[in-house]
């Protein structure tokens, strides 16, 4: 009766084993007397069989031992698999019998994990034993569902969701970036003048038009390009910001260094090609090197929320003043698919030019998506001093 009817343990809500009576525990003349010492039990998992047992040479106390064994690296697995779904909402799905776990995926992810006609969804379903279920389009409040019959299933799908989305985190559009405004009113202007000149001496040059060129009231420069795509996500940007602003700036700023005064003099492009151009920038200086080790200690404290600039060990400083995107929308632009322009003539004419120098008062979580009018600063979400020296 006890072989056929063992007593089952149960590990977590996943693991059932059977405890066999050992063959050697019988007494030789009576097999009702079966109620053995759990520590003289065969251990097996429930669904395997006799033929597929462990040697005779196993049985005895070496079969506890082994049981032992079993049950705790079951037990750790069980643990694992736990502190995976750590946090996570499971609840049972009634209908279908199956455990189901609540993803908040931000909709600008969900055509990653569909794929191209459906693929990376079948691929993940069919790696994991999963059902996912995306939100319609245009659903940008809806969880994603994963329903598994095991928690391993779902352990097994939010880690390999995790992967997927860490990826994709690199192809999508940033939404936000650390700026220091460097557009002081003589900074602009002297801008202007370059503007103005290039356009005259270098306006029948491929591309170059008004459209390529930074607004006067944008210049800046990047400390970290960021995609933030939910509410929490800003909310904890901002946190990070003040926290910055207090426990890590005024050691930066070193007040005996003297006021942070940035310069900015001559030319550079992004490529090794002159006459196919993309980006053209103004160098800065900054003698003190505090400007270089804000900018890096940004990067480093935002590096969860930035996007990834592989091979990069340090921020690159530079204003932007001319980018072949910005004229993306003009007809000039559009018959120029490879979206460059010639900048060789208008290197050799301003390469040395001096837009000035100013005293930057603040680091701005700013929105790249502030419009198209270059007429003003990027919105603003949040917003540190630059503590006076």
């Amino acid at each position: 009766r006890a072989t056929l009817n063992p007593e089952l343990l149960w590990i977590g809500a996943e693991y059932c084993y059977r405890l066999n009576p050992l063959a050697d525990s019988f007494p030789s003349n009576n097999l009702s007397s079966v109620n053995q010492p759990r520590q003289h039990q065969n251990l097996r998992p429930v669904g395997q069989l006799e033929s597929e047992s462990m040697p005779d040479s196993c049985y005895g106390d070496d079969a506890a031992e082994a049981a032992t064994c079993r049950v705790a690296a079951a037990a750790v697995k069980c643990d694992e698999i736990e502190e995976q779904l750590s946090g996570c909402q499971i609840d049972s799905d009634n209908r279908t019998g199956r455990y189901r776990l609540r993803l908040p995926i931000p909709s600008a992810f969900h055509k990653f994990l569909i794929g191209r006609h459906g693929d990376a969804k079948r691929r993940l379903e069919a790696e994991t034993g999963v059902e996912l279920i995306i939100p319609r389009m245009g659903d940008t409040e809806s969880p994603v569902l994963a329903l598994g019959r095991t928690k391993a299933q779902l352990a097994s799908a939010k880690t390999r969701i995790e992967l997927l989305l860490a990826d994709a985190r690199d192809r999508l559009p940033i939404t936000h970036f650390l700026s220091i405004s460097l557009a002081a009113e003589s900074v602009r202007h002297r801008y202007e003048q370059f503007r103005d000149s290039a356009l005259k001496w270098c306006g029948g040059d491929r591309g170059i038009n008004d459209g390529v060129f930074q607004g006067a009231a944008r210049l800046h420069v990047t400390c970290a390009p960021l995609l933030l795509l939910t509410s929490q996500e800003v909310a904890r940007a901002k946190r990070l910001l003040d926290e910055f602003g207090r426990d890590r700036l005024p050691e930066l700023m070193r007040v005996d260094s003297g006021p942070l005064t940035v310069s900015l003099s001559g030319l550079e492009i992004m490529n090794d090609d002159p006459s196919d151009t993309k980006v053209l920038y103004a160098q800065l200086c900054e003698p003190t090197g505090r400007l270089q080790a804000i900018a890096n200690a940004l990067a480093d404290q935002f590096q969860s929320l930035a996007r990834a600039q592989p091979g990069r060990e340090g921020v690159k400083l530079h204003v932007t003043l001319m980018n072949a995107r910005y004229a993306a929308g003009s007809s000039d632009n559009r018959q120029n698919r490879s979206l460059s322009f010639d900048a060789a003539h208008l290197l050799s004419k301003f390469s040395n030019f001096d837009f000035g120098s100013c005293q930057p008062d603040s680091i701005q979580l700013s929105k790249s998506s502030s419009g198209t009018s270059k007429d003003s600063y990027y919105a603003c979400e949040h917003r540190i001093p630059i503590l006076p020296s």
